[in-house]
């Protein structure tokens, strides 16, 4: 199995470039015989690329995982969130940016709350001018 060189994560066979991080994978390369001998000297030479160093995954002991859905238990698609994104869209557009990929629940929710908020208010605007308007 191959790892990528730059976060760690288990490749496919034949993966050009890593699904976890993007980063692209070096195609390998014809590996070199375990002992080769040079036509001058013919002294052997041990190759440092044997093919147990390129299976290895990369040792990382500080890192950061990716979260699963499991492991967000407060996305619970609680109404909460669209009646706060209703009543402040712009703070609804924001939890909905943030939240859109960790908790996909809340975060519909207060997007689809901030969607409806700022169509009443700009309804609502346009019935003040229209109100205005005739009144004058």
């Amino acid at each position: 199995m191959k790892f990528c060189p730059n976060c760690g994560t288990q490749l496919e066979p034949g993966a050009a470039y890593c699904f976890a991080c993007g980063a692209k994978i070096p195609k390998p390369k014809t590996p070199l015989s375990a002992s080769t001998t040079t036509s001058t000297n013919e002294i052997p030479v041990e190759n440092s690329l044997s093919s147990e160093n390129l299976q290895q995954p990369p040792k990382y002991d500080n890192y950061q995982t990716i979260p699963t859905e499991n492991e967000y238990d407060e996305d619970t698609g609680s109404i909460a969130w669209g009646v706060i994104g209703f009543l402040l869209p712009l703070i609804g557009l924001i939890l909905f940016l943030i939240w859109h990929r960790p908790m996909p629940k809340n975060a519909k929710l207060a997007g689809m709350g901030a969607l409806i908020g700022c169509i009443v208010q700009i309804i609502l605007f346009i019935i003040l001018v229209a109100l205005s308007v005739m009144t004058n």
